[in-house]
């Protein structure tokens, strides 16, 4: 038991260790905010196409030639 308290205390000290664990907090940071952004930008795709308004001039075109919004995935 203490050589398992003794390696934990040796392990948070280790500048590799503190590295690695500050560098997956950050990617999980932004991991987490991109999909945020993502699934803001996916209400308001599903919000203007509710509204039947072209979400671009590209949208608008295909639109008039008869066919849906270009360019957009859901």
């Amino acid at each position: 038991m203490l050589a398992a308290q003794q390696n934990d205390t040796t392990l948070d000290m280790d500048p590799f260790v503190s590295y690695a664990q500050s560098l997956h907090d950050y990617t999980l940071q932004l991991w987490t905010e991109s999909i945020r952004v993502a699934e803001e930008k996916g209400r308001l795709v599903r919000a203007t196409m509710k509204v039947g308004g072209p979400i671009n001039e590209e949208g608008r075109k295909h639109k008039e030639a008869g066919g849906g919004i270009a360019g957009v995935m859901l």
